[in-house]
């Protein structure tokens, strides 16, 4: 018989749940205690955490790739000048620029 991790058998919204992940979430950066979580934790206040985990997850990849654009800007500049590019955005677009403007 095959043994199932903790994550495959916890699923929210229909996606399976690492609880190792969370758990380190958890406990190493926001600072909850280990046996409040492993003892005390409801479902509500876990499933509040990893879609605040996901958001999280989000901001830093967008910043991430900010980064990254803002480099890219930089070389541009460097080598052909700013006439044609004035600011990173005008590089190119994010999938988030895109729907931020169609919400609006």
């Amino acid at each position: 018989m095959e043994q199932k991790s903790r994550s495959d058998k916890k699923k929210i919204n229909g996606s399976p749940v690492n609880i190792s992940k969370v758990y380190g979430f958890c406990v190493g950066r926001i600072g909850i205690d280990p046996v409040y979580f492993l003892d005390e934790m409801s479902q509500d206040e876990m499933i509040a955490i990893i879609e605040t985990m996901d958001e999280y997850d989000d901001i830093i990849n967008r910043r991430t790739w900010e980064q990254t654009r803002t480099i890219c800007y930089y070389n541009y500049v460097t080598f052909k000048g700013s006439k044609e590019i004035d600011k990173p955005s005008k590089l190119f677009k994010f999938e988030w620029e895109k729907h931020s403007k169609t919400n609006k």
